[in-house]
């Protein structure tokens, strides 16, 4: 199996990405040219958020809503499903 680069500069980041708790990975789109890099930007259900993105929204790669918020049994921010 050969491994790029570019691929494993991507898996280095997505696993530091979960190991510190960042939440919001950023994924490269397959099929995409490397000239022209488009990048699809998800969140992880459950995964802990920035003071700063406290109250926004984001999707996770299912297309589930998201909110960075806190409830009623844990008070730290967390990416979680908006309940409607």
């Amino acid at each position: 199996m050969k491994i790029t680069i570019r691929r494993f500069i991507t898996g280095v980041f997505v696993a530091a990405s979960a190991m510190i708790g960042l939440g919001a990975v950023q994924a490269p789109v397959v099929g995409a040219s490397s000239s022209a890099a488009i990048v699809a930007s998800y969140v992880t259900p459950g995964a802990f958020c920035r003071g700063e993105l406290a109250g926004t929204k984001d999707k996770s790669v299912n297309g589930v809503v998201l909110t960075c918020t806190t409830s009623k049994t844990d008070s730290r921010l967390r990416w979680r499903q908006v309940v409607k």
